[in-house]
């Protein structure tokens, strides 16, 4: 397994976009089930990350840092 990041912020404005906005923001809200049934953080929590990841791509200081591992398998 290798470790990928990427942190893109307001020197490549679309870059930003389209990691938060196209890639992140989707997968966040794909969660919100699961999440909130099993009480993982309280509603308010839920709504207040929602907004602070809508903002960070309109902020001046806008900057955003994720990191996965690629796995590869064989047979």
């Amino acid at each position: 397994m290798e470790p990928r990041e990427v942190s893109p912020d307001q020197s490549d404005p679309k870059l930003l976009d389209g990691v938060v906005n196209q890639i992140i923001a989707p997968m966040v809200y794909s969660a919100e089930k699961p999440v909130l049934a099993n009480s993982l953080v309280d509603l308010d929590t839920w709504k207040k990350g929602l907004r602070d990841l809508s903002q960070v791509v309109g902020s001046p200081e806008g900057t955003f840092f994720y990191s996965w591992f690629k796995g590869e398998g064989k047979r």
